[in-house]
């Protein structure tokens, strides 16, 4: 099998102009011989904090699903992406699998990661996909720091997929309204020790996985520039200082 990993920056909340963005790497994929092509989380609506985020969420129906459906069976690939889906009350991050004959698999993300639980709740259970391509495993982002989301897959699954748009926060600058700047390594200088390997750990541990695993693993993550507001920012930066009392006055 020939797989390819989509890597754009998915700007927030333009939903037409990525996946004008999408199709148009897809479709190159798919001409370079690509049977199976992951794209990154949330390539729909973008990754970032934002109170609007949730009411993103598409239905079963939504023009997202549709567009995933329609490319798959011109292009005669599978294609995979997450996306926020609304379910009743409820909105999950969704990695949908699609097939080129109109099936759709679809996995919840299991373990949202810190403000993330305030847009979307968690899933509860591993997807294995049978396909035409052999059997399919379903991961997103932070479900990868968690050993038991491994331990559901090995030796159960021909090949992994993990979409990611994991934020680089230990590098991070926060930028208060006041002109004021604290840089996160100040802040918390165990992430500044520790910044290579932070940056290491979140690709090495895709790799020692995927041996765990003893499958091939595809991993598709977003790239660009990451701009967001802090959800419940007073209360979020007000855990982080507390060690570091000269920046409370922040």
């Amino acid at each position: 099998m020939r797989a390819a990993a989509v890597q754009f920056f998915a700007t927030p909340f333009a939903l037409e102009r990525n996946l004008q963005t999408a199709e148009r790497l897809v479709r190159e994929a798919a001409s370079r011989g690509a049977q199976l092509i992951a794209l990154p989380e949330l390539f729909n609506t973008g990754y970032v904090y934002a109170r609007r985020l949730p009411f993103a969420a598409e239905a079963d129906d939504g023009h997202t699903l549709r567009w995933m459906k329609q490319l798959s069976a011109e292009l005669d690939v599978h294609l995979a992406g997450t996306l926020l889906l609304r379910e009743g009350a409820h909105v999950y991050d969704i990695f949908a699998l699609v097939e080129p004959n109109g099936r759709i698999h679809k996995y919840r993300k299991q373990h949202p990661f810190l403000w993330e639980r305030c847009y979307f709740e968690e899933g509860k259970e591993p997807l294995v996909a049978e396909t035409s391509l052999g059997r399919l495993g379903l991961m997103v982002c932070w479900d990868i720091a968690f050993r038991s989301t491994w331990d559901a897959y090995r030796g159960k699954v021909d090949t992994l997929i993990i979409a990611s748009a994991p934020p680089r926060l230990h590098r991070a600058v926060l930028n208060f309204p006041e002109a004021h700047k604290v840089y996160v390594a100040e802040l918390m200088p165990e992430l500044a020790h520790n910044r290579d390997a932070i940056d290491r750990w979140y690709f090495d541990d895709v790799a020692m996985g995927a041996a765990y695993v003893g499958a091939p693993v595809v991993h598709s993550v977003m790239g660009g520039r990451f701009v967001s507001e802090i959800p419940f920012p007073r209360l979020s930066f007000g855990l982080a200082a507390m060690r570091r009392p000269r920046y409370v006055s922040h």
